[in-house]
C-alpha cells in the first residue's frame, strides 16, 4: 500500500487524480482504504484527446509548481499518465513509471495507450516492469538496465493481496472467486 505507515515515514506521497478512470480508481482506492489527496476533476464528456491533453497538462503543471515534488510516479498508459509525465520531465523532476515495458507492439492498438506507454518508458528514469519479458523489451528499447525493476503486476498482485485477506469491503464489488 502506498500511503502505509512504512511509507509515510520515508517520503511525503500525495495521491493526484484528474479524473480519468474515476469508478476504477474509487473502487481500488476504497478496497485498499487509500485516498485522494487532490482531485482535480478534469474529465468532461465527449472531449478530444487533445483537448484532454491541455486541461491536463495547465492543470498538472499547476499543481507540480505548487507541491515541488521530488520524483513523479505515474501508473500505466494513460494520456494522464503520458501528461503528467512529460509536465514533470519539462520541470527537471525525475519520472517513475509503474507497468512500464507492457507492449502490444501495434501503435494503433490500443490507441493511444500504445503510443503513451511507448513515449514515457523513452525518458522514464525508473521504470517498474510488471515482467522479464516487459523488462527485455524496454531494454532493447535503449533502456538503461539498473533502472528496471521487476515488480509483478501491480493490478494482479492488488487483487490477489484483496482477496487473501479478509476485507469488509469486499461484497461491494460482487466479485465471486472460485
Amino acid at each position: 500500500e502506498l500511503k502505509s505507515d512504512y511509507y509515510r515515514s520515508k517520503f511525503e506521497i500525495i495521491v493526484l487524480s484528474t479524473g480519468q478512470h474515476r469508478e476504477l480508481l474509487h473502487q481500488s482506492l476504497m478496497a485498499f482504504n487509500q485516498t485522494v489527496d487532490i482531485d482535480l476533476d478534469l474529465m468532461m464528456n465527449n472531449q478530444s484527446l487533445p483537448d484532454l491533453f491541455h486541461r491536463i497538462f495547465f492543470q498538472i503543471n499547476e499543481q507540480i509548481n505548487l507541491i515541488k515534488p521530488n520524483l513523479l510516479l505515474v501508473q500505466g498508459d494513460t494520456t494522464t499518465a503520458l501528461v503528467s509525465a512529460l509536465v514533470a520531465a519539462y520541470n527537471q523532476i525525475p519520472v517513475a513509471h509503474v507497468e512500464a515495458g507492457l507492449r502490444t507492439f501495434n501503435i494503433s492498438n490500443p490507441f493511444p495507450e500504445e503510443l503513451n506507454r511507448k513515449i514515457i518508458d523513452s525518458f522514464a528514469k525508473l521504470m517498474f516492469a510488471p515482467t522479464t519479458f516487459a523488462k527485455e523489451v524496454l531494454i532493447r528499447e535503449g533502456a538503461c538496465e539498473t533502472d528496471i525493476f521487476i515488480t509483478g503486476h501491480t493490478g494482479v498482485d492488488a487483487f490477489y493481496q484483496y482477496y487473501k485477506h479478509e476485507n469488509p469491503n469486499k461484497k461491494q464489488f460482487n466479485i465471486k472467486i472460485n
